[in-house]
């Protein structure tokens, strides 16, 4: 009796922390166990048991975060695999997509990141596409002779250069997007709706997580 009690105190105890805001908001009862949280929630116990069911209960919990590790292995192993894959065929595609928009890929790459702000720095810049000064002033050079950016001084600071999109670069961005459009419907249409939405929400996900970490820009 007080095993089973003790048991389901516990599993009540980890579910609380364990969904996510959106869960609580909506009043859905799914809850997400972790490593972490099992963890945590042999510190929260505190009522009395008897030694055998004490150890009992922390076997039980000790099974479930070996059983959690071992998925959060398998998933990450399955993911190294995975992900050179999935970035050279989506690396492939970007490039047939720049390049029917008349541009390469870090032409495009550029003017996403100047369309994002009405005056991107021009140091910004090179420090997104991780281009050295010597290097990332000839490839802007290039820009703005193609007709694709303005470069200006920032009136705050003489020393900052500011770049701007004229309309052609943003036809050009334009088109770019189009074609990536249409590759976005041609690959996923065999994919549910609900899917294509759940893709979506973790996709802006793990852009959140590594615009945090700076990853992206």
């Amino acid at each position: 009796m007080y095993l089973t009690f003790a048991f389901h105190t516990v599993m009540l105890a980890l579910r609380s922390p364990c969904e996510s805001p959106q869960a609580r908001r909506s009043g859905a009862a799914g809850a997400r166990l972790d490593r972490r949280s099992l963890i945590n929630a042999k510190r929260r116990v505190s009522f009395p048991l008897h030694r055998e069911e004490g150890a009992a209960i922390v076997h039980i919990m000790n099974i479930s975060i070996c059983e959690i590790s071992g998925a959060e292995g398998a998933f990450a192993e399955r993911m190294a695999e995975l992900m050179p894959r999935l970035c050279r065929a989506t690396m492939q595609r970007e490039l047939s997509c720049t390049h029917d928009a008349g541009a390469s890929a870090q032409q495009i790459w550029a003017l996403e990141l100047i369309c994002h702000q009405k005056e991107y720095p021009l140091r910004q810049l090179l420090a997104a596409l991780r281009m050295k000064t010597s290097t990332g002033t000839v490839f802007v050079d290039r820009l703005c002779k193609s007709g694709l950016v303005k470069r200006a001084q920032n009136p705050k600071n003489r020393r900052s250069v500011l770049l701007t999109l004229t309309r052609k670069g943003d036809a050009m961005l334009r088109k770019a997007r189009l074609r990536r459009a249409q590759e976005a419907r041609s690959l996923f249409a065999s994919v549910p709706a609900r899917k294509r939405r759940d893709y979506l929400t973790l996709l802006e996900s793990l852009i959140a997580t590594l615009q945090n970490s700076k990853e992206v820009s």
